[in-house]
């Protein structure tokens, strides 16, 4: 009796090592799906950036209608300009919950399209759910600054994203110096070091006069030699 009972302790003890192991290798076969798909899904979203775009008076379907036919329109004159463009690599799609996405690889073309975009309403686009562009007054605008884009500032931004550096590690673009301020800087003057001239003329006007002219020292030359020959 005692011999059937180790015999099932150890048979039972054998079976739960054996759980326990399956479980471990489960386990570990797990994560490295999950690791697997993160990567995947890391090089995917680096070879097809996607970007959400939205408009505050177009929701769901009538505003993925409304964008793609923006992009349609665009896409006729960019390609006249630039006849080398992929559509299939620079494209717009929309998903099964109504959200529209901009799939661009080539970045100075998506600057291009978000900027007829934001010609054509108010919204803005969105990074991983943050917002990376506004559409106001017809203009594109860096929400960091509330200022427009300027050109290829946009393009920059989002290279930087589609290469994995994160919003927030992205520095501002640098602030040009306004006209103005430059037009001031040319417009001084260094002080002179010497007296102006209308200062300096009315000095010599102030000093004794002891030239002679020409003709006086000739004059005086003459009259020496004269007395010079006189007999005494």
């Amino acid at each position: 009796m005692t011999g059937e009972k180790t015999q099932k302790d150890l048979a039972q003890q054998d079976l739960e090592e054996q759980n326990k192991k399956n479980k471990e290798a489960n386990q570990l076969a797990e994560l490295e799906a999950n690791q697997l798909a993160k990567q995947k899904t890391t090089m995917q979203d680096t070879q097809n950036p996607e970007r959400s775009v939205e408009f505050e008076s177009k929701k769901d379907a009538k505003q993925a209608q409304a964008v793609e036919e923006m992009y349609k329109e665009w896409v006729k004159k960019y390609k006249k300009k630039n006849p080398g463009f992929d559509e299939e690599d620079n494209c717009c799609e929309t998903d099964e919950h109504g959200t529209t996405w901009i799939k661009f690889k080539d970045p100075h073309a998506e600057e291009d399209f978000v900027r007829h975009l934001a010609e054509n309403g108010h919204g803005g686009v969105y990074d991983k759910g943050i917002l990376i562009a506004k559409f106001e007054e017809g203009k594109l605008i860096d929400p960091r600054t509330n200022k427009e884009f300027e050109k290829g500032g946009y393009a920059n931004l989002v290279q930087q994203l589609d290469a994995g550096i994160a919003y927030k590690d992205i520095p501002l673009p640098e602030a040009k110096k306004s006209v103005e301020h430059s037009s001031d800087i040319e417009m001084q003057v260094p002080q002179s070091t010497t007296a102006p001239i209308s200062k300096v003329s009315t000095a010599l006007d102030k000093l004794p006069v002891v030239e002679q002219t020409a003709k006086e020292t000739e004059n005086a030359k003459e009259e020496v030699n004269q007395q010079a020959s006189m007999p005494q």
